[in-house]
């Protein structure tokens, strides 16, 4: 995984194989406590709109080639579901990927990479929609504003 998203250049096979790494959370069954939430998401200034995605299994923080980005599993309409935020990370487009019973989406999101990984015949479209709508991003002047995906 680690290799996938420190430069997003590798070919599709290496980023397919490194990016499934991380699907071993894809199988929690815990729900994560506010407090636990709270640590991660005050990390990055973000809050988070829980009723959006639903039952959330695991929030973390992930440290990816020297990168600490948000490690997230919600639970999606086939199963769960594993989103990864990482800030500072650059990729042009949104690009899938698939490997075994997984499916993926890599794409750019406020000024960074999110992937978003879930079982086949997962709708990664309305995930990425969900996503998007859940996390708000906090401004200097303390409101929360939805994230773009488009760079600036």
């Amino acid at each position: 995984m680690e290799d996938v998203i420190d430069d997003l250049r590798m070919t599709a096979v290496e980023q397919n194989r490194s990016l499934f790494t991380l699907c071993e959370h894809l199988h929690v069954s815990a729900v994560v406590t506010d407090p636990e939430l709270l640590h991660v998401l005050q990390h990055f200034n973000v809050d988070l709109e829980r009723t959006a995605i639903g039952t959330l299994h695991y929030a973390s923080i992930c440290d990816i080639d020297k990168t600490s980005g948000i490690h997230m599993v919600y639970e999606g309409s086939k199963g769960t579901v594993t989103a990864i935020y990482l800030p500072s990370k650059n990729i042009e487009n949104l690009q899938t990927i698939s490997r075994d019973q997984y499916q993926g989406i890599i794409f750019p999101y406020q000024q960074g990479v999110m992937a978003i990984i879930g079982l086949q015949g997962e709708d990664l479209s309305q995930q990425k929609e969900q996503i998007q709508e859940a996390l708000l991003w906090k401004t200097p002047g303390g409101s929360t504003q939805e994230a773009s995906t488009v760079r600036s």
